[in-house]
Protein backbone atom coordinates (compact mmCIF):
# COMPACT_ATOMS: atom_id res chain seq x y z
CA UNK A 1 0.00 0.00 0.00
CA UNK A 2 1.10 3.43 -0.78
CA UNK A 3 0.73 6.02 1.73
CA UNK A 4 1.08 8.69 -0.63
CA UNK A 5 -1.88 7.53 -2.60
CA UNK A 6 -3.86 6.81 0.63
CA UNK A 7 -3.43 10.37 1.14
CA UNK A 8 -4.03 11.60 -2.33
CA UNK A 9 -0.43 13.83 -2.13
CA UNK A 10 3.00 13.87 -3.91
CA UNK A 11 5.97 12.05 -2.74
CA UNK A 12 7.43 15.55 -1.93
CA UNK A 13 4.52 17.30 -0.05
CA UNK A 14 5.67 19.33 3.16
CA UNK A 15 4.10 18.60 6.85
CA UNK A 16 1.57 20.46 6.80
CA UNK A 17 0.05 19.19 3.05
CA UNK A 18 0.26 16.11 5.19
CA UNK A 19 -1.67 17.13 7.98
CA UNK A 20 -4.43 18.99 5.51
CA UNK A 21 -4.96 15.95 3.48
CA UNK A 22 -5.58 14.19 6.29
CA UNK A 23 -7.85 15.95 7.89
CA UNK A 24 -9.93 16.53 4.73
CA UNK A 25 -10.13 12.61 4.30
CA UNK A 26 -11.11 11.84 7.92
CA UNK A 27 -14.13 14.23 7.49
CA UNK A 28 -15.17 12.70 4.43
CA UNK A 29 -14.63 9.04 5.40
CA UNK A 30 -15.24 8.86 9.26
CA UNK A 31 -17.66 6.31 10.15
CA UNK A 32 -20.24 8.35 12.08
CA UNK A 33 -20.74 10.82 8.67
CA UNK A 34 -19.91 8.49 5.37
CA UNK A 35 -22.89 7.50 4.03
CA UNK A 36 -22.29 4.42 2.51
CA UNK A 37 -21.35 1.45 3.54
CA UNK A 38 -19.34 1.61 7.70
CA UNK A 39 -16.98 -1.20 7.11
CA UNK A 40 -15.54 0.57 4.19
CA UNK A 41 -15.43 3.71 6.22
CA UNK A 42 -13.70 1.76 8.97
CA UNK A 43 -11.24 0.58 6.71
CA UNK A 44 -10.70 3.20 5.03
CA UNK A 45 -10.17 5.46 8.12
CA UNK A 46 -7.56 2.68 8.88
CA UNK A 47 -5.38 3.02 6.13
CA UNK A 48 -5.82 6.90 6.30
CA UNK A 49 -4.26 6.91 10.22
CA UNK A 50 -2.03 4.34 9.49
CA UNK A 51 -0.42 6.28 6.39
CA UNK A 52 -0.94 9.58 8.22
CA UNK A 53 1.18 7.79 11.36
CA UNK A 54 4.16 7.01 8.77
CA UNK A 55 4.10 10.21 6.77
CA UNK A 56 3.20 12.61 9.55
CA UNK A 57 6.68 11.96 11.84
CA UNK A 58 9.89 12.91 9.63
CA UNK A 59 11.87 10.16 10.65
CA UNK A 60 9.47 7.43 9.70
CA UNK A 61 8.40 8.98 6.34
CA UNK A 62 12.58 8.73 5.74
CA UNK A 63 12.32 5.44 6.26
CA UNK A 64 9.55 4.07 4.06
CA UNK A 65 10.73 6.58 1.36
CA UNK A 66 13.73 4.77 1.26
CA UNK A 67 11.75 1.49 1.20
CA UNK A 68 9.11 3.09 -1.27
CA UNK A 69 12.34 3.82 -3.51
CA UNK A 70 14.14 0.56 -3.45
CA UNK A 71 10.70 -0.95 -4.77
CA UNK A 72 10.38 1.31 -7.64
CA UNK A 73 13.88 0.67 -8.30
CA UNK A 74 13.94 -3.37 -7.71
CA UNK A 75 14.83 -5.62 -10.20
CA UNK A 76 12.25 -7.75 -11.42
CA UNK A 77 12.90 -11.62 -12.01
CA UNK A 78 11.57 -10.87 -15.35
CA UNK A 79 13.69 -8.72 -16.43
CA UNK A 80 16.52 -11.17 -16.20
CA UNK A 81 14.71 -14.37 -17.52
CA UNK A 82 14.61 -14.54 -21.63
CA UNK A 83 13.23 -18.07 -23.30
CA UNK A 84 15.22 -18.46 -26.27
CA UNK A 85 13.61 -21.01 -29.09
CA UNK A 86 14.84 -24.10 -30.13
CA UNK A 87 16.78 -22.76 -32.97
CA UNK A 88 18.56 -20.65 -30.35
CA UNK A 89 19.44 -22.95 -27.98
CA UNK A 90 20.57 -25.59 -30.94
CA UNK A 91 22.85 -22.73 -32.61
CA UNK A 92 24.32 -21.62 -29.21
CA UNK A 93 25.22 -25.54 -28.79
CA UNK A 94 26.79 -26.08 -31.99
CA UNK A 95 28.35 -22.87 -31.31
CA UNK A 96 29.53 -23.96 -27.90
CA UNK A 97 30.42 -27.34 -29.03
CA UNK A 98 32.61 -26.27 -31.84
CA UNK A 99 34.28 -23.61 -29.95
CA UNK A 100 35.04 -26.60 -27.64
CA UNK A 101 36.05 -28.74 -30.46
CA UNK A 102 38.52 -26.49 -31.61
CA UNK A 103 40.22 -25.91 -28.15
CA UNK A 104 40.31 -29.32 -27.97
CA UNK A 105 42.43 -29.60 -31.82
CA UNK A 106 44.53 -26.72 -30.41
CA UNK A 107 45.68 -28.53 -27.41
CA UNK A 108 46.62 -31.91 -29.58
CA UNK A 109 47.96 -30.04 -32.07
CA UNK A 110 50.22 -28.36 -29.30
CA UNK A 111 51.08 -31.70 -27.84
CA UNK A 112 51.42 -33.49 -31.51
CA UNK A 113 54.46 -30.36 -32.37
CA UNK A 114 56.00 -30.83 -28.93
CA UNK A 115 56.87 -34.35 -29.62
CA UNK A 116 58.10 -33.76 -33.10
CA UNK A 117 60.46 -31.31 -31.89
CA UNK A 118 63.12 -33.94 -30.08
CA UNK A 119 65.93 -31.31 -27.95
CA UNK A 120 68.20 -33.48 -25.93
CA UNK A 121 69.24 -30.55 -24.00
CA UNK A 122 65.80 -29.22 -22.67
CA UNK A 123 65.17 -33.40 -21.91
CA UNK A 124 68.85 -33.22 -20.25
CA UNK A 125 68.03 -29.88 -18.47
CA UNK A 126 64.46 -31.00 -17.18
CA UNK A 127 65.92 -34.53 -15.38
CA UNK A 128 68.94 -33.27 -14.22
CA UNK A 129 67.10 -30.10 -12.72
CA UNK A 130 64.61 -32.85 -10.81
CA UNK A 131 67.85 -34.74 -9.96
CA UNK A 132 69.43 -31.80 -8.69
CA UNK A 133 66.58 -30.83 -6.20
CA UNK A 134 66.70 -33.99 -5.19
CA UNK A 135 69.96 -34.99 -4.43
CA UNK A 136 71.89 -33.49 -1.44
CA UNK A 137 75.65 -31.41 -2.00
CA UNK A 138 77.46 -34.71 -0.81
CA UNK A 139 75.44 -36.87 -3.00
CA UNK A 140 75.82 -34.82 -6.40
CA UNK A 141 79.67 -34.73 -5.24
CA UNK A 142 79.85 -38.45 -5.50
CA UNK A 143 77.74 -38.65 -8.71
CA UNK A 144 79.83 -36.28 -10.99
CA UNK A 145 83.01 -38.43 -9.66
CA UNK A 146 80.90 -41.55 -10.67
CA UNK A 147 80.25 -39.62 -14.04
CA UNK A 148 84.03 -38.39 -14.80
CA UNK A 149 85.16 -41.88 -14.00
CA UNK A 150 82.85 -43.59 -16.28
CA UNK A 151 83.76 -40.98 -19.34
CA UNK A 152 87.84 -41.91 -18.26
CA UNK A 153 87.31 -45.30 -18.78
CA UNK A 154 85.12 -45.12 -21.52
CA UNK A 155 88.05 -42.98 -23.35
CA UNK A 156 89.99 -45.82 -22.81
CA UNK A 157 88.24 -47.94 -23.81
CA UNK A 158 88.19 -45.98 -27.02
CA UNK A 159 91.85 -45.62 -27.07
CA UNK A 160 92.57 -48.81 -26.45
CA UNK A 161 90.71 -49.79 -29.48
CA UNK A 162 92.29 -47.15 -31.83
CA UNK A 163 95.79 -49.03 -30.69
CA UNK A 164 94.80 -52.24 -31.41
Amino acid sequence: MNYYEVLRIQSNASILEIKNAYKKLVKKYHPDIYEGNKLFAERKIKEINEAYEILSEKEKKEIYDAELNYKKYEPKIDSFVKTYSKEEINNYTKIYYNNSNKKAKNKTEKKIENKKSFDLNAIGKKYFFKLDKALKTEEKENLLIILLLLFIIALCFGFLKLIS
